[in-house]
């Protein structure tokens, strides 16, 4: 196992051996050491939660313990250990408790940490109805986990706005889960690395790491809530709260002792919330956490007014970015907003919208031209560019590929385009095919007016042959043509018409004759 030791390099160790020796020999030793130094403790905090454990199929209950450690001397916080269970009803879990903590001096535990849930509030009452009964003794009730209490507290916040971020941010997550294929296209047409993460309403430290980068994305992914203006600054919002809680719920994790901040930090934080919308002179008068408690934060006489309510500056940023403005807003959309909707004007609004289609330059119609030149490449036919052009202003009108509505009658058009593109096919091989056979019919009378011409300028070039011969014998006797002079003649046609289309094709050679 060890080539780099000649001491240790002989040494094995099988599977089954390194289980046994985890269980068996190192196992009890270190809780050995752990029950020594929690019996030498004054006292010490049991901590407990449970959770699915996949593999079992069981509820896995991990028990720790807070105390003061000699060696180092600080407050440790050490794992104790597990228990398995298939209910976890709070008779269930304050037997597993104290089935796991039996070898521990139990009139020393001085408080039970669990979360908020009833089934622990109510196991909780159990036990300290068993320390009273056993012991004589009960632990101190300084309730539930404070992350859990501040977490849950900002969640009813969101859901109280009515905003719908948890659905937001969790679609945001989904849509890219799981799917390569999406997150490539996204990057390519946005360019963007980053991507939304998975969020859980009960993780108490992951808002702010899960609306940072939804954020980041808005500007690519607006589309699909689109109709409300005011999302980002909500979610703006909901970041600048979650920072404010964030130093708390990170501090609080930690194992050091912080009980005895805990009041302090706590009022400061709610403090800090309250003063967003609460006036300063109702917040100065509430002195001290029972003061604090004791004012109305539902009572609108204590509330500012809502130009001044404290939504953070980068909302507040937001926000008046997304103000009306004359400029972004067109003369059409205007008096659409304005007319359509009232009957009185309804004369009136078709004369206007006769106006607004009055042309005010060729702007338009240049810019087309820069489209024909992008869309332009090598062999491209009359159809593409005109199919281009018109697919792209479509979209152009539809605000964006992703605007498009994929309606009933698209589909149907799409389905149909294989027949309409082999009709095409064939009405275009007709087309060459009629073009071709007039070519081959155009050369075909050219060649036979030009054989007529051939023939035209044989037969005179025989009828001058045969005056020239009778001139120079006029003295021959003309002798009788035989009988069989038709033979001849037949003959000499043959060989005639042989010298006459001894070039042409078959076609002509039928088509003279």
């Amino acid at each position: 196992m060890f080539p780099d030791s000649e001491i240790a390099k002989a040494f094995s160790c099988s599977e089954r051996k390194s289980a046994y020796v985890v269980c068996h020999g190192l196992e009890p030793f270190f809780f050995s050491c752990l029950q020594r130094e929690l019996e030498q403790s004054d006292g010490y905090t049991v901590l407990f939660d449970e959770s699915l454990n996949d593999y079992l199929q069981r509820k896995q209950m991990d028990i720790h313990v807070h105390y003061w450690s000699t060696m180092p001397e600080r407050v440790t916080t050490r794992f104790y250990t597990s228990v398995f269970m298939g209910h976890s009803t709070a008779e269930d879990l304050q037997e597993k408790l104290l089935g796991a903590l039996e070898d521990l001096p139990l009139a020393r535990a001085v408080q039970l940490s669990m979360d908020g849930p009833n089934v622990n509030l109510k196991c909780f009452r159990g036990m300290q109805e068993y320390l009273q009964q056993n012991h004589q003794v009960q632990c101190l009730d300084l309730g539930t986990c404070g992350l859990h209490t501040i977490h849950n507290a900002y969640r009813a916040g969101v859901v109280a706005s009515k905003w719908g971020l948890e659905n937001l941010l969790s679609s945001l997550s989904v849509i890219f889960h799981d799917a390569p294929a999406r997150r490539e296209d996204f990057s390519t047409v946005t360019g963007q690395v980053t991507f939304p993460l998975s969020f859980a309403s009960h993780r108490w430290v992951e808002n702010v790491p899960v609306i940072e980068p939804a954020i980041t994305l808005w500007g690519d992914v607006q589309n699909d809530f689109c109709q409300d203006p005011l999302l980002l600054a909500k979610l703006k919002f909901a970041l600048g709260i979650a920072m404010i809680l964030k130093p708390f719920l990170t501090e609080y994790q930690l194992d050091k002792p912080l009980v005895f901040f805990l009041k302090r930090d706590l009022e400061c934080l709610v403090r800090k919330l309250l003063a967003r919308f609460v006036k300063c002179s109702v917040l100065s008068a509430s002195t001290g956490v029972v003061g604090m408690l004791k004012m109305d934060v539902a009572d609108p006489n204590n509330h500012v007014s809502s130009e001044k309510v404290d939504i953070g500056h980068t909302a507040e940023q937001v926000l008046k970015a997304a103000k009306f403005d004359k400029h972004t807003l067109g003369l059409d959309e205007f008096y659409l907003e304005l007319l359509k909707g009232d009957s009185s004007y309804m004369h009136l609004w078709k004369v206007i919208r006769l106006f607004l289609v009055l042309s005010h330059g060729q702007a338009t119609v240049e810019r087309g031209f820069s489209v024909n030149r992008q869309v332009s490449v090598e062999n491209l036919k009359d159809i593409s560019y005109v199919s281009q052009r018109i697919v792209c202003d479509a979209v152009s009108k539809a605000g964006g590929i992703l605007n498009v509505a994929i309606t009933k009658e698209l589909r149907k058009s799409v389905a149909a385009a294989h027949n309409r593109y082999r009709a095409y096919l064939e009405d275009t091989k007709k087309q060459v095919m009629e073009q071709t056979k007039a070519s081959k019919r155009s050369h075909i009378e050219e060649e036979i007016e030009s054989i007529k011409t051939k023939k035209r300028r044989l037969e005179a070039t025989i009828a001058d042959l045969t005056a020239c011969a009778d001139k120079q014998h006029p003295t021959v006797e003309r002798w009788e043509r035989p009988v069989v002079s038709e033979n001849l003649d037949d003959q000499l046609s043959q060989e005639l018409g042989s010298v006459l289309f001894f070039d042409l094709p078959r076609s002509l050679r039928n088509i003279c004759s």
